[in-house]
């Protein structure tokens, strides 16, 4: 079933870089996790490999341009696109100067054209106030495997404070279909309000996707998982009967 899962998500992510759908991609379920691993990294390294000394290039030149010129050229004559390529090879100080005077959703579109595997720095080092806005408008965009390629490479002591912009419990786990790590949702999940886990517990029942919370239990202890279980029982003896029958099968 994990390895099932982790399948998946990996052909998703290929999906989504590769900007076809699943489903065209569904032969890759033949290979073995790790192959599949390997050519995801290798699509994402590629893109990035791509005319990235033309980037460079074009990178040393932003650095003498005010924040604002070069916001206003970015949003106006290169694009998002060209952007994203653009602000892997810009200095942080610089990035952060140029984000405060681009629009939250050009900052969005940037976002989306941002290679996952490339996505630490920005995240990690962008106020966090600018992240979580970003974040928020991600949402309302349905952009969850953006927003999940956050979650994954955001820094632990961040880590809370990105989910905090996730005020939808449907996002929340629509993005959690994204992240290959059990780990990482048990420790998020476990973070959040006991009302809070409740509710996404019930709202995976409402939109099957138990499969998700399903998951993240199964890397919890046994006292968590019970304490988890309880709770939930006991706020909603109806919903839970089934969904308690289920994992337990």
């Amino acid at each position: 079933m994990e390895e099932s899962n982790e399948k998946s998500i990996l052909i998703s992510k290929i999906a989504h870089i590769t900007k076809v759908s699943p489903s065209a991609i569904s032969f890759l379920d033949k290979l073995e996790v790790d192959e599949i691993s390997q050519l995801n990294d290798g699509f994402q390294d590629a893109l990035f490999s791509d005319q990235a000394e033309h980037w460079k290039r074009v990178a040393k030149v932003v650095k003498y341009f005010p924040n604002y010129m070069s916001a206003k050229v970015s949003e106006q004559v290169l694009g998002a696109y060209i952007t994203a390529n653009i602000c892997y090879h810009v200095e942080m100080r610089d990035l952060i100067g140029i984000a405060k005077h681009l629009s939250t959703p050009f900052l969005g579109e940037v976002a989306e054209n941002i290679i996952p595997s490339k996505a630490n720095r920005i995240v990690n080092e962008l106020p966090i106030g600018m992240v979580q806005t970003v974040t928020e408008y991600l949402m309302r965009k349905e952009q969850h495997f953006v927003v999940a390629s956050f979650i994954e490479v955001v820094e632990r002591k961040r880590l809370m404070q990105l989910i905090e912009a996730i005020k939808s419990d449907t996002d929340l786990l629509k993005s959690a279909e994204y992240i290959r790590n059990p780990e990482l949702l048990k420790d998020v999940f476990l973070s959040l309000p006991t009302n809070r886990q409740t509710k996404i517990i019930q709202e995976s029942v409402r939109l099957n996707k138990e499969g998700i919370i399903i998951r993240t239990l199964d890397h919890m202890g046994a006292s968590q998982r019970e304490q988890v279980l309880n709770t939930f029982i006991k706020s909603n003896p109806a919903g839970a009967a089934a969904f308690v029958e289920r994992f337990f099968k």
